[in-house]
């Protein structure tokens, strides 16, 4: 294979040119002069009449307060001697990264798609809330959970999401998510906070969709079974592999074994999607498929070639290589530096190979898979 398709070098070169064509000229952004002042102000100005940023968004980015800012804009400056020129490059300069922002945001690649993975995870949820059960499914990070989750909410009337961090793990902190979530006052001790939660849901058949919940502690997975006891409403919880050992692993004589115990048994459909099964056959089958990742890119008008596509299929059904994550965020690296061009295995290694930093990194997903082809292959535009 060719020595430049694994380099990463020119990358960081088209890196650095990026990062010096700002919006706002130096000028505005660092105010030494009358003419730096004026033009700051004409920016501000100008960003705020179009739309493209608010005085609200300039002062929570800043720290300088809304009076300021309108003192700024209509040249009327009241503040202390010297103080303005500080202002209008803070403000300068938050107007440039606000603009920067929001052309990356135009020209975000990927999105929700209905992947396999979506699909199954779909079919999962409308048996759940048929049966009114505790569901749960596992699966690899990075392998479009929490964006399906985040359509799943969308799509189903009533339902609410939560999603678990580290420090909203205990008892009392999930407790007030799930309230939160609910429009409810969260103050309160963590039984009382409980008891208003299953007063609110009784009856409701509302779905509760629980993100990250590998994360929970085991008093945290009880109290979902005593709310879904009372409450009897379909629950949905997702977690990364691990999930599965927490609700199953055995402790003879443990109180921690007991909780999961009794809510292991009150599990009505339990699915591990590291490996999806072939419709008829049952035999196994990747996780993503190459028509996935088509789908995926063909959203943002990407233009990948044949052996692009593949390198993603590989790279996306690789153990621990984080999966379409991953895939869109070389994707979007390619097309963010080489506008209008064919996305590439070659692009695609030079991203892989700057993300991992190794110049060897791109071929680990050789290693998994078998050597790919050295050769370009016709072009397949999914745009």
């Amino acid at each position: 294979m060719p020595e430049d398709f694994n380099h990463v070098g020119d990358i960081f070169d088209r890196l650095d040119a990026d990062a010096r064509k700002q919006p706002v000229g130096d000028e505005a952004m660092n105010v030494t002069s009358k003419e730096g002042l004026v033009k700051a102000r004409a920016e501000v100005n100008a960003a705020i009449h179009d739309s493209t940023v608010t005085a609200a968004e300039l002062s929570r980015r800043t720290g300088i307060k809304a009076s300021a800012i309108s003192q700024f804009r209509a040249d009327k400056w009241l503040g202390k001697k010297g103080t303005e020129a500080t202002t209008a490059s803070k403000l300068a300069n938050a107007v440039n990264q606000l603009r920067r922002q929001r052309e990356a945001d135009e020209s975000q690649v990927g999105g929700f798609v209905k992947t396999s993975v979506a699909q199954a995870i779909f079919g999962i949820v409308q048996y759940v809330v048929k049966r009114r059960w505790i569901g749960v499914f596992v699966i690899p990070a990075g392998s479009g959970k929490t964006i399906t989750l985040q359509q799943v909410n969308e799509d189903t009337a009533g339902s609410i999401l939560l999603t678990v961090t580290r420090t909203r793990a205990s008892v009392k902190a999930f407790l007030q998510v799930w309230a939160r979530a609910l429009g409810m006052d969260e103050h309160g001790t963590a039984q009382a906070i409980q008891d208003a939660i299953v007063s609110r849901m009784v009856r409701s058949d509302r779905l509760v969709i629980i993100d990250e919940a590998h994360k929970l502690q085991v008093p945290c997975l009880d109290v979902v079974r005593e709310i879904y006891d009372e409450a009897a409403i379909p629950i949905i919880m997702a977690g990364t592999p691990s999930f599965q050992k927490t609700l199953t692993t055995r402790r003879v004589g443990t109180v921690t074994s007991e909780l999961m115990d009794q809510l292991h048994s009150r599990v009505g459909i339990f699915r591990d999607m590291t490996d999806l099964a072939t419709s008829g056959s049952g035999d196994d089958q990747a996780l993503h498929t190459r028509e996935d990742i088509r789908k995926v890119f063909a959203r943002g008008g990407v233009r990948l070639s044949r052996d692009g596509t593949e390198f993603l299929f590989k790279l996306a059904n690789t153990p621990g290589a984080g999966a379409l994550r991953v895939c869109r965020d070389l994707v979007q690296m390619v097309v963010d530096l080489h506008a209008g061009e064919v996305v590439t295995e070659a692009l695609l290694r030079k991203a892989f190979g700057m993300r991992a930093g190794s110049r060897e990194s791109g071929f680990l997903i050789d290693q998994a898979y078998g050597r790919s082809a050295t050769k370009a292959e016709p072009v397949a535009s999914t745009a």
